[in-house]
């Protein structure tokens, strides 16, 4: 209804101004008789205004921001607090350089404060309808312009509805703990110790104004405010442009967010008045079009069309043959042989005319460069490897060429750009995947807090630790062996190529010698940590790839005494950092990822480990089958079927298919191979219908794989994902 009355209110201004614009018209006559008078006095070329009604219809989409007493703490503009809004405008103009403009917005605005002390939070509706008097610098800039900027200032009515988040999906209300948490009991409450952590599901479901804090009682949803902005305008077409524009609304109210200077206790605010901008583009529409400002000269309108026809119809000024007015290749240079357009001709048609063609004819559809000589597959692979390469044959946009090792073993680019070299560090090496590894005994290293593997070839290395010194090393390893396990030696790491040593006792003599000559303190000797929490990703009877867990920090793959294998990510100390890394394992699709803690050498209940606030899926599924529990998000897992890998060109027989199919994706390998794929298959069977397409096609060696979170992975490790159980 409202909406309703600002349209009728917009339409009767407008009418009111096009009636007195034809009464003047129609009466005035004296005046138009001064107006032909004063044009033959001043012969002067001036531009001049035709008072018309034919406004111009714009529609916008933009963002709004909120200032106001609620997230004050937070210094200028955030474009992670803004929220859209959409608009509807109709602009008139009065003269060359002002326009009368009417508007309405809607959309929706927030604001969030969580500092420890008060924890606020709102959303509002906001519809806003005013009228806006706009200036456009028209009379500084050339009658023929392109690009317009403007200001406007004006009034407007709006309404706003607030409401707040308070409570869960699940209907828990929100307690703020001192420790920066979300639990669903207060902190004070007697029985704190049983509260589960919650997150906020930013749904704004308690209207603010019937919360009534702090006593205001049902105040008015609406205000007053003015509008002051500016913006440049993009001409587009003939009748079209395009606008970017900014404006801050200075409203008549202070309880837009429901706080204010007579707010209670940390609710008090400031004693200013709430504002919000408003920054939007919009295309719009003129009726006037080029039409809006003429020129004349004297008592006549000069016609644009006016000149010397005969001598426009003769000239020919590149004395090509073809006069200009039929001439489609203008200034084409003396000598040059045209077509009947004045055009100089192209026989190969490769785009390169003739005069200026280094390779002539060029065979019909090949790309060329400026001079007309044919682009290579290799230049093509090069302008690729350049701008999307993940194999090292370019790195940072440089090819080998083009940068210069320096002395201790860096790489500089011509642009100043380094890659430093790391240095070597140590650990004790617990197992090898090559070897025969005791489920039972590996088991038992869970409970180091630096467990960790190495991945080096096809060879996975079990170690324990990360240390400076191969003295540290060494210690830590007689160490391990007093406490009853076993070791494998004390290996190397050079974190530049990622090559991995078992060193030999020479080699850790004369290692010891050279740290004890030059003086290398060895102080590290960690052993086990009293409880170690880790985040188990999921556990599987059969081997993945471990391309299945790429973007996964710090993996560390464990096959049990029960024949399954368990992934687990990171090692951790408390269980917030465990539980943050499980939130994280969780986005990235790892659904039933779970915090699990260690003691000595076994696996113990979270509530033994002393973490009384959990959420319930860790608590006591710890005499659980963990493969039953398994499971990812099923969206991230899709079949694809792929066409081939090739390292430099692909067969022209494969080519055809290729552009044929029209959706082939690329994915680059760590090998320089290039992987090319299609089809996004949400189950096997139909990726198979695919493959068996493609292979009636022409693409023998077809065959279905895998991808999980944007990798690929063999398809038998991507339909274990699918199941999620065995």
């Amino acid at each position: 209804m409202r909406m309703r009355v600002w349209l009728i209110s917009i339409l009767l201004v407008l009418w009111s101004v096009h009636n007195g614009y034809s009464q003047t018209s129609a009466a005035d006559t004296t005046g138009l008789a001064d107006l032909e008078k004063e044009f033959e006095e001043d012969t002067t070329e001036k531009p001049y205004f035709e008072p018309t009604f034919k406004p111009t219809f714009g529609l916008g989409v933009g963002n709004f921001t909120f200032f106001g007493d609620v997230g004050n703490s937070y210094k200028g503009f955030h474009s992670l607090v803004s929220r859209i809004g959409y608009e509807l405008k109709v602009n008139h103009s009065l003269t060359n350089s002002i326009d009368l403009g009417f508007y309405v917005i809607f959309g929706k605005m927030s604001a969030n404060e969580r500092d420890g002390v008060r924890n606020l939070n709102f959303e509002s509706s906001i519809r806003t309808g005013g009228a806006i008097l706009q200036y456009n610098f028209s009379h500084l800039l050339a009658i023929e312009h392109d690009v317009e900027p403007y200001i406007f200032a004006g009034f407007e009515s709006f309404e706003f509805l607030s409401k707040t988040d308070l409570y869960d999906k699940f209907g828990n209300r929100y307690y703020y703990w001192s420790d920066g948490s979300i639990r669903n009991m207060d902190e004070s409450n007697p029985n704190a110790v049983n509260s589960i952590l919650i997150q906020r599901d930013y749904t704004y479901e308690s209207d603010l104004r019937e919360q009534n804090l702090d006593g205001f009682g049902k105040y008015r949803e609406r205000s007053w405010a003015v509008p002051v902005g500016l913006g440049i305008q993009f001409k587009i077409g003939k009748r079209m442009n395009f606008k970017v524009g900014t404006s801050m609304h200075f409203t008549f109210t202070d309880l837009v967010d429901n706080i204010s200077e007579e707010s209670v206790g940390n609710r008090q605010g400031n004693a200013k008045n709430d504002r919000f901008m408003y920054s939007s583009f919009s295309l719009n529409y003129d009726l006037v079009g080029p039409d809006k400002v003429k020129k004349k000269t004297g008592t006549t309108e000069e016609d644009p069309d006016d000149g010397d026809y005969y001598v426009m119809d003769m000239t020919d000024l590149d004395k090509d043959g073809v006069r200009d007015f039929k001439d489609n290749c203008l200034n084409t240079p003396e000598g040059v042989k045209v077509d009947s357009k004045g055009c100089p001709l192209d026989k190969d048609g490769d785009g390169v005319p003739d005069y200026a063609d280094e390779e002539n004819p060029t065979k019909r559809g090949n790309f060329v460069d400026e001079k007309g000589v044919t682009l290579t597959d290799e230049y093509f692979a090069n302008q690729y490897l350049k701008f999307i390469d993940s194999t090292g044959v370019y790195w940072g946009g440089y090819s080998k060429i083009d940068r210069e090792e320096v002395g201790d073993g860096s790489f500089v680019t011509n642009s100043g750009v380094l890659k430093p070299k790391q240095g070597l560090t140590y650990y004790v090496i617990v197992d090898s995947e090559k070897k025969q590894i005791n489920a039972n005994e590996l088991y038992k290293y869970l409970s180091y807090k630096d467990f960790r593997q190495i991945e080096t070839g096809d060879t996975i290395y079990y170690v324990i630790g990360n240390y400076k010194t191969i003295g540290e090393a060494i210690a830590a390893k007689e160490k391990i062996e007093k406490e009853g396990l076993k070791t494998n030696g004390v290996g190397q790491t050079n974190n530049t190529d990622n090559t991995n040593t078992n060193l030999t006792p020479e080699q850790i003599a004369a290692q010891l010698e050279k740290e004890k000559k030059d003086s290398i303190a060895n102080t590290t000797n960690p052993g086990k940590q009293d409880v170690v929490f880790r985040v188990q990703l999921g556990a599987y009877d059969k081997k993945l790839s471990s391309k299945v867990f790429k973007d996964v920090p710090d993996l560390l793959t464990v096959p049990g005494p029960d024949n399954i294998t368990r992934y687990y990510s990171g090692s951790f100390s408390t269980i917030e950092e465990a539980a943050s890394r499980k939130i994280d394992m969780q986005g990235k699709g790892f659904e039933s990822a779970f915090i699990v803690a260690y003691k000595g050498e076994k696996r113990i209940p979270l509530n033994e480990a002393g973490a009384h606030m959990v959420n319930e899926n860790d608590k006591d599924n710890i005499n659980e089958n963990d493969v039953n529990l398994t499971k990812v998000d099923p969206e991230k897992v899709k079949f694809k079927v792929q066409l081939g890998a090739f390292k430099n060109d692909i067969p022209s027989y494969l080519l055809d298919v290729f552009l044929d199919l029209g959706n082939v994706q690329l994915k680059r390998t760590d090998n320089g191979l290039t992987i090319y794929l299609t089809g996004n298959e949400s189950s096997y069977e139909s990726a198979e219908v695919l493959k068996a397409q493609l292979v009636a096609k022409g693409v023998k060696d077809a065959f279905v794989v895998g991808e999980y979170n944007g990798t690929v992975i063999p398809a038998a490790d991507a339909i274990t994902l699918k199941k999620g159980t065995r």
